[in-house]
């Protein structure tokens, strides 16, 4: 025979009607024995932890709005983990069919990935790796200023006044310090 919450028999169709504080603690019982487990059943099926989150609540709420058509052929938990099954199933068949949209074929050779490829991450290190060796092989005096004006931001008045030489030096330094770093880059 199956249990009620409570650990008693499972009530008759009006037991659970009885009253509304009963009902109350029957039902908050109810979500504290199966919470737990309810959730787990629901988020290895759903996958996701805000969706298994939203379902068990529905399923709580369904059970509570359907109390009195629970009939005690079965446990209390089966009726509740039926509920939720039925949730989840109404879940898939909202939320798949707009993960899984077919694109014809034509539309994808058409829009190529612009995500990163393997090759692009290959590029990248590689002109990091020359334009740090070619950082390094400047002559002080316009690494000093590349990188003032270039990685810290500051104007070429900033730049000067730092450096304790006229602005015009300033630009004169830094034209020929991205020359030099362009040649390292790409030296094609």
């Amino acid at each position: 025979m199956a249990k009620c919450i409570d650990g008693v028999n499972p009530p008759s169709k009006a037991g659970l009607r009885d009253s509304a504080a009963s009902a109350q603690q029957q039902f908050a019982l109810l979500v504290q024995e199966h919470h737990a487990s309810l959730y787990r059943f629901v988020l290895r099926r759903v996958g996701c932890a805000e969706d298994a989150a939203e379902i068990v609540q529905q399923a709580f709420y369904e059970a509570y709005r359907g109390r009195a058509s629970f009939q005690g052929g079965a446990a209390l938990s089966t009726w509740l983990y039926g509920i939720a099954l039925n949730l989840i199933r109404n879940h898939h068949a909202r939320v798949l069919p707009r993960r899984r949209q077919a694109v014809p074929e034509a539309v994808l050779v058409q829009r190529p990935c612009e995500a990163p490829g393997p090759e692009d991450d290959t590029l990248r290190r590689d002109r990091m790796r020359r334009l740090a060796a070619g950082l390094a092989d400047l002559a002080p005096e316009f690494r000093e200023v590349f990188v003032l004006i270039n990685l810290e931001d500051r104007s070429y008045e900033e730049a000067a006044a730092q450096l304790g030489v006229p602005v015009g030096t300033i630009r004169s330094r830094l034209f020929r310090a991205r020359a030099q770093l362009r040649m390292a880059i790409d030296p094609d």
